[in-house]
């Protein structure tokens, strides 16, 4: 008789607890006022207060010697270990010493607000502290009293350098406290990956972080559903042998929390399966040749919704009269499903904005960050449609084996908590989907940072003109600069621009992303003008160099609105750091894609007209009709993860599989 293989207690911590119920009606009315309550000035009186005796501690330890410093710890690792809510005294008392083992050991004091950010992360919120406030430090604090709890403690950074640099950096002070840090990154093979997570504190991304759950459910099979595996280890059987690579998902700490919960949350990370498709290949190079020959009055494009509608006309040349040699294209729906892929790859998917040629290879660019995914693809065959469209060899189509979105994996996650610069935009969101209320630190010394008004031109010519003049002119003074633009193209046709002033410049975009530390770290010397798309650096601080404080400080200057606010003011976080002096300028454009996907074209262009004709008053309409476009395309993507939240709930509950809480 067949033994039955149920799975092992390693294994089975895999699975985490279903997801949080998404509260609609009167439910959702009170709590959202439940989120109010858990983010009111008490809550943060409260926790200064205890940052405050935190303070304390961490000055009476500060001087003690090594083996002090280390049985102390011990001791109070031993107590966090046994008290799962420990009051604020204990809590205090373990976090300033805590505090003084990390300056001991990285040469860091936390001050009053990163004690703050470390005690509002043990409580499970989402501290907003400004750009250069600290955030590793506060991380790396509440990590440690998490880690001496006994749970996998993982905490998601914004890419795989930063996770390795910070495992490496810290590592001296997590084994004062006992513990040991390791990291998971995407070149690790599987030996390596499981030593990084069996470490109590892991660092990665949370792209690893998802792949690597995925890959585990896959590989435990049916005892991936928690009321299988009960039922298993009831049964009298043989001891599981499937190996899985993690040791559990129990406390993630999200640095860049927006980012990851907010900007990439209906991205699913999928685990697919080539399946070499010769047919579909053939049917996508014919599409595309196909393709060229349409006129641009033959379609409609719906930049709203990056759709293609095709014409009456052209429905009747692609069903009746095209005669394509692939056997796939010879029923007329495909074809004409294919036809409206080559026109939205041929209408929303440009080079060097959407993706970029790296090797022979289409590479999707982030447009939140501007960084490159190399591991990424489009679906439903428009990935293959824009490596036709560019003539380079197709990718295999792949069967999707597992998939999961970010914001449904966060939901699931027992204890998460995070910081970011820029989360009071979303504060109602985080409460609504995550459960985390949105907590602000006060920054360690005054902001200084001088903002312009939003300059809206008409033309994008004229937003270049604008831009290279203001450029020259804060050149001349020696002032370093940052220039953020929102795509490679766009940041090649400054860097030109510039040449031809005989102003040099260093380009960062998804093309020089080896060099973004070295770039970024030097961008506040002297004189010196960075050209960066939306990646800008994060997690590496940028030095001002000698003299540049009585200059005035960096400048910062944003030649494009993004599509959120909360993304612009990440940019303009650059400078202005620690109290250190800053300025900030910004320009947009009635042309920007902005513009084009989230007005009507009439109002745009009547805008548009009257800015050109300089009509009075038409400088404060032009402003007001970009925010009014920042806003609904905020909206817009808001609505998209709501809907997404309600469809994973929905599907759970028809599915029956238990992964949504009841």
């Amino acid at each position: 008789m067949k033994s039955t293989i149920t799975p092992s207690r390693e294994a089975a911590r895999t699975t985490m607890p279903p997801p949080r119920k998404l509260r609609r009606g009167l439910e959702g009315l009170l709590y959202g006022w439940q989120g109010a309550w858990r983010r009111r000035p008490g809550v943060k009186r409260e926790w200064a207060r205890i940052a405050a005796l935190a303070g304390v501690e961490l000055d009476r330890w500060e001087e003690s010697d090594v083996a002090t410093l280390r049985a102390a710890l011990a001791g109070h690792r031993q107590t966090l270990r046994r008290t799962a809510h420990p009051s604020g005294a204990h809590l205090a008392k373990a976090l300033g010493i805590v505090a003084a083992a990390a300056r001991h050991h990285t040469g860091l004091r936390a001050h009053p607000n990163q004690l703050l950010g470390a005690v509002g992360l043990w409580h499970g919120a989402l501290i907003e502290m400004a750009t250069g406030e600290g955030k590793t430090l506060t991380l790396a604090l509440a990590a440690m009293l998490r880690g001496w709890q006994g749970r996998p403690c993982h905490v998601v950074t914004a890419n795989d350098y930063l996770a390795r640099r910070d495992a490496q950096a810290l590592n001296r002070f997590y084994e004062a406290g006992g513990l040991r840090a390791g990291w998971v990154i995407a070149e690790q093979p599987g030996s390596d990956r499981r030593r990084g997570y069996a470490a109590d504190i892991c660092y990665t991304t949370a792209k690893e972080l998802l792949a690597d759950w995925l890959r585990d459910r896959l590989a435990l099979g049916p005892w991936a559903v928690a009321r299988r595996r009960a039922l298993g280890r009831m049964q009298r059987g043989a001891v599981s042998d499937v190996a899985t690579v993690m040791r559990g998902v129990h406390c993630v700490l999200v640095d860049e929390a927006d980012h990851v919960l907010v900007d990439e949350a209906v991205t699913p990370l999928i685990i697919s399966q080539p399946r070499p498709n010769a047919d579909m290949s053939e049917a996508y190079v014919e599409t595309a040749e196909f393709a060229r020959g349409i006129a641009t009055g033959e379609y409609r494009a719906q930049a709203a919704h990056q759709d293609v509608e095709l014409g009456k006309q052209l429905r009747i040349r692609v069903r009746n009269e095209w005669r394509p040699k692939a056997a796939v294209l010879k029923n007329p729906r495909w074809r004409e499903e294919l036809v409206r892929q080559a026109l939205r790859a041929r209408e929303f998917f440009q080079r060097d904005k959407q993706y970029i040629i790296k090797g022979d290879k289409v590479v999707i660019i982030d447009e939140s960050t501007g960084r490159p995914q190399a591991q990424r693809s489009w679906r439903q065959g428009l990935h293959q449609m824009v490596e036709a469209a560019e003539g380079v060899e197709l990718t295999d189509p792949a069967d999707t084996m597992a998939s999961i979105s970010f914001q449904r994996f966060f939901r699931q996650v027992p204890i998460l908590a995070g910081v970011s610069g820029t989360a009071a935009e979303e504060r109602g969101e985080f409460w609504r989907v995550y459960g985390l209320p949105v907590v602000a630190a006060d920054p360690h010394r005054p902001n200084q940072r001088r903002a312009h008004a939003l300059r809206v031109v008409a033309r994008a010519s004229d937003r270049w003109s604008e831009v290279v003049a203001r450029v020259e002119a804060l050149h001349q003074t020696g002032r370093p600069m940052l220039v953020g633009t929102r795509s490679v193209a766009a940041s090649e046709t400054l860097a030109k621009l510039l040449g031809e002033r005989e102003i040099t410049c260093a380009v960062l975009n998804a093309r020089q992303l080896e060099r973004e530390a070295d770039v970024v770290a030097g961008a506040g010397q002297s004189g010196c003008v960075t050209i960066a798309t939306n990646l800008a650096g994060r997690g590496t601080d940028i030095q001002l160099g000698d003299g540049v404080v009585e200059l005035g400080g960096l400048v910062v200057i944003a030649t494009e609105m993004h599509a959120s606010r909360r993304v612009d003011r990440q940019l303009f976080g650059r400078c202005a750091r620690q109290g250190d002096p800053g300025e900030t300028w910004s320009w947009a454009s009635l042309e920007d894609e902005l513009a084009r996907r989230n007005l009507y074209d009439w109002w745009r262009r009547s805008v548009r007209g009257l800015a050109v004709a300089r009509v009075p008053g038409s400088a404060l309409l032009a402003k007001v009709t970009m925010r009014w476009a920042q806003r609904c395309s905020t909206r817009k993507s808001a609505r998209q993860r709501h809907q997404l939240a309600r469809q994973d709930q929905r599907l759970a509950l028809y599915l029956g599989d238990g992964s949504v809480e009841e």
